[in-house]
């Protein structure tokens, strides 16, 4: 990483965290000696005025807002479970925050994951599943469309899921609530305290649906078509494919699992072409 590529991570950091501003100006040591700020770099940043940085504070609010639209159940739910609006700015002082920042990932991904570390919510399996499902849409929209190349069948070697796949595991049922619990979120708008009152009346459903957490469980899938990303529950069969595929499993044992649902291994080739087809599998 260059020096001013460096510094401007740096930079944008400070914007967020009042506490890395005054470990810059005051106590510079432990950003020295581990790389993250260089001599020059502090040395630049020292002419400015510390004031500035906290010019606009209501900086973090404003992101907190954009956040809570990538990750609304997970929020509602949390927010349910007696968590404060004001809890949530705590992100922006985080490990999570500071590392997304320097990792150039999203920052709607890194505040989903300190979610479930650093805030308690009667419905942890639960919110866990959500919090799986509106992580990977927030990732599968990010990410640049593409159609992946695939090597011929009579080629390939192994298969894989394609980049604009995500599987999760999720208790029966959870895909239904979900859908249910963001029907009545988007009725009250974007804009809304949180959600928690649009989830009120339904911690039956909730109580219900957590119970079921450790019953039969199923696999969803979440695939980008174009600009959008749709959420499906899986067949078992195709499950245990798509599965084995997420281990880069070998064409041989790919067509082995499918020849034990009693395919034929004409059948087999077939159906793992037009999964490719599909965009669902990729040969390599």
């Amino acid at each position: 990483m260059s020096s001013e590529t460096q510094l401007e991570r740096l930079v944008m950091r400070m914007l967020f965290d009042p506490t890395l501003v005054d470990e810059v100006y005051q106590r510079p040591e432990r950003l020295l000696q581990s790389g993250e700020l260089s001599a020059e770099g502090l040395e630049w940043v020292r002419q400015v005025d510390p004031r500035r940085w906290r010019a606009d504070p209501a900086r973090s609010h404003r992101a907190l807002e954009g956040l809570l639209l990538h990750v609304p159940l997970s929020v509602a739910l949390t927010s349910l479970g007696g968590v404060s609006a004001q809890a949530y700015l705590a992100f922006f002082r985080s490990d999570q925050l500071h590392q997304s920042i320097q990792d150039r990932g999203l920052l709607s991904v890194a505040f989903s994951e300190w979610l479930l570390q650093e805030t308690a919510c009667p419905w942890p399996e639960l919110r866990v599943t959500l919090n799986s499902l509106e992580r990977s849409i927030a990732q599968l929209k990010s990410e640049e469309s593409s159609v992946p190349s695939s090597t011929p069948l009579l080629e390939a070697q192994e298969v894989a899921l394609p980049p604009k796949v995500r599987l999760i595991k999720a208790s029966q049922g959870a895909l239904e609530l979900s859908t249910e619990l963001s029907a009545r979120l988007q009725e009250r708008g974007p804009h809304a305290p949180l959600g928690s009152e649009a989830l009120s009346g339904s911690r039956q459903l909730l109580d219900e649906q957590e119970r079921r957490a450790s019953l039969r469980l199923v696999t969803l899938l979440t695939q980008r078509h174009h600009s959008n990303v749709s959420v499906s529950e899986l067949p078992p069969a195709l499950a245990e494919l798509l599965w084995s595929a997420d281990q880069r499993a070998s064409l041989s044992e790919a067509l082995s699992l499918l020849e034990s649902y009693e395919l034929s291994r004409e059948e087999a080739q077939e159906l793992l072409s037009e999964l490719v087809t599909e965009g669902l599998l990729q040969l390599t």
